[in-house]
């Protein structure tokens, strides 16, 4: 049975069980096996494989215990029902189970290949197909909507460091349709690899070397990016950053010679741009990794 919340995401109309919507011109979806593909225009196109599947799977076991849980739990105080927390951009899914195994209301969409893996997922009604750009869920469902390194996808050729023609419009939907799923009071975070940062430690082509690129390059974001997009919707009260501390472990590097020392190194680093004496360090070519907080 869907959650009265979820609703068409190409009218917003009320869904009956079939996936079809109740708006003047209906729209018909389909189940697969049975998860809801509300899927309106193109997929992502991303490669995958059961071993980079795996990898995700470690990394986002890190990032959300350490990062993403402190936050919700401390946000939790202010609310007298578990949190509903949409992952925009899940992936494989995992993430999803430890939001809802931690005692949050957790919902995940994605709309790439690794839709796959959430057939092993101990949360799977919690699951939707769907696109970034067109949300099946009605305006402020959710308390917190967490996206890890999907924005620098959005209007891109494949899975692919070349945007679009349209990727301007396509990252301006993209906000539009995360902040207007995201309540009043409630709060977006946004994370993904600096453009203002020469070195992209985060789409190496092969092995752990850096893939540098010029500050001029659209694929990426950068703080002031994000925040122009963001500061002319309706309700957005403030974007800021967050601290990049507890957010990678880098667990890859450390099984290269040396891995271990680097990733203390970088790990060092993001310790001392996270200070909150030095909070405008966060916005500048010293930070590979970005985390934004826009506030509703």
């Amino acid at each position: 049975m869907l959650a009265p919340w979820i609703v068409c995401p190409a009218c917003g109309s009320a869904l009956d069980a079939s996936l079809r919507c109740s708006g003047p011109t209906p729209h018909q979806f389909a189940w697969d096996d049975g998860i809801p593909d509300l899927v309106v225009g193109a997929r992502f196109e991303d490669s995958g494989s059961d071993c980079r599947d795996s990898v995700e799977e470690e990394m986002d076991d890190f990032t959300i215990r350490s990062y993403l849980l402190p936050r919700l739990a401390a946000r939790q105080h202010d609310i007298d029902r578990p949190l509903r927390v949409l992952s925009l951009g899940c992936g494989v899914g995992w993430d999803v189970d430890l939001i809802n195994d931690a005692g949050f209301d957790g919902v995940g969409v994605d709309c790439g290949s690794r839709v796959r893996a959430w057939r092993t997922r101990k949360h799977r009604d919690k699951l939707l197909q769907a696109s970034g750009l067109h949300l099946p869920f009605a305006d402020g469902t959710f308390d917190v909507v967490f996206s890890g390194c999907v924005l620098a996808h959005v209007g891109v050729v494949g899975d692919s460091c070349e945007v679009t023609p349209t990727y301007r419009a396509d990252r301006e939907r993209f906000c539009a349709e995360a902040a207007r799923v995201t309540r009043t009071g409630g709060q977006l975070i946004l994370s993904g690899p600096n453009r203002w940062c020469p070195a992209d430690l985060f789409h190496r082509q092969r092995g752990y070397r850096p893939r540098l690129h010029l500050p001029s390059e659209p694929f990426l974001a950068s703080f002031d990016d994000i925040r122009r997009l963001f500061v002319r919707l309706p309700g957005v009260r403030s974007v800021s950053t967050l601290p990049v501390t507890g957010y990678w472990r880098f667990n890859g590097l450390r099984q290269r010679p040396f891995g271990s020392l680097l990733a203390a190194l970088l790990n060092c680093h993001f310790r001392v741009i996270s200070l909150p004496a030095w909070p405008f360090l966060r916005r500048t070519l010293l930070n590979p990794w970005l985390i934004v907080r826009i506030s509703k």
